[in-house]
């Protein structure tokens, strides 16, 4: 399991929410690679695994990754380079913690 922790910068208030939005929007473009599979969890069409989110303060969103397979760097790969794509702006800092 990984943990990000992710930092907005001052002006934005609701992190989640525009992360969820932005999927919203490539889903509506039949674009992107995560699907929502509850309100707080998302999976990947072909990673094995989940992202969990959790709302820690204001300005700091944490994201739970749990792979299913011992290739479990394939789906924090993915999930890391959809937030810099789509949210560089907005993030100030974004920290990677190790849980066994």
């Amino acid at each position: 399991m990984r943990l990000i922790e992710v930092i907005a910068k001052p002006g934005c208030d609701n992190f989640l929410s525009l992360v969820k939005q932005k999927q919203r929007e490539l889903k509506q473009k039949k674009r992107g690679t995560f699907f929502p599979a509850s309100a707080n969890r998302w999976k990947h069409v072909s990673h094995a695994g989940y992202i969990n989110f959790i709302r820690a303060h204001k300005h700091v969103s944490l994201f739970e990754v749990i792979s299913k397979s011992e290739k479990d760097w394939q789906i924090l790969h993915s999930f890391l380079g959809f937030l810099d794509r789509h949210f560089h702006d907005e993030m100030e800092s974004v920290k990677i913690l190790y849980r066994d």
